[in-house]
């Protein structure tokens, strides 16, 4: 988790539960690789030689708005590789035309919002983005969170913290995919 996810929970009113966020995203990537010798952590392996590391951050260094790009080189059909970094820039991705930066960009779940100021909204933006993150997102006129919820805003911060982790979590998984080779290729 990068730096810039911590400035995106920030934004979002969530602060004070960012910790209960990431265990969130990572119960959702171990859920969804449960049958596969596969396991995330938070912190880099010390009993593993190779691994693959994704970088869950904040604003889309492409500027184009994705949820997460796995920017490694070329697909591993295989599994050949098992250290891939999905994250940073990847000159050789940028010189085949493809977006260098990869990793997940959690500021672009932002689109997902009708009513979030400076964001042009996706399609598929739906009134129940702000339904959740309403609450406590001060953009969309929210009150952030303070630790110390209590009844409906409490029970409303634990739906934030599953809805925002599963997203994350999900965009995790889908990236990960790619980097172990599942791809539309030809």
């Amino acid at each position: 988790f990068l730096p810039g996810f911590s400035t995106t929970v920030r934004e979002m009113g969530l602060e004070p539960v960012e910790k209960n966020v990431k265990e969130r995203v990572l119960q959702v990537c171990n859920r969804d690789y449960a049958d596969v010798s596969i396991e995330f952590r938070d912190e880099r392996p010390k009993d593993f030689i190779e691994y693959s590391i994704i970088e869950v951050g904040g604003q889309d260094p492409n500027d184009a708005g994705l949820f997460g790009l796995d920017n490694t080189t070329g697909k591993d059909v295989g599994n050949i590789r098992f250290n891939d970094i999905i994250g940073g820039a990847n000159a050789e991705t940028a010189e085949q035309g493809y977006y260098a930066f990869g990793g997940v960009f959690v500021q672009s779940f932002f689109q997902m919002s009708p009513s979030v100021p400076g964001v042009t909204p996706l399609p598929i933006a739906s009134e129940r983005f702000d339904d959740i993150f309403g609450h406590f997102m001060p953009a969309i006129g929210g009150k952030p969170a303070d630790g110390s919820e209590t009844g409906s805003r409490a029970l409303a911060l634990g739906e934030a913290v599953r809805v925002l982790g599963n997203l994350v979590g999900n965009t995790v998984s889908h990236e990960i995919g790619h980097s172990l080779g599942l791809a539309n290729i030809e």
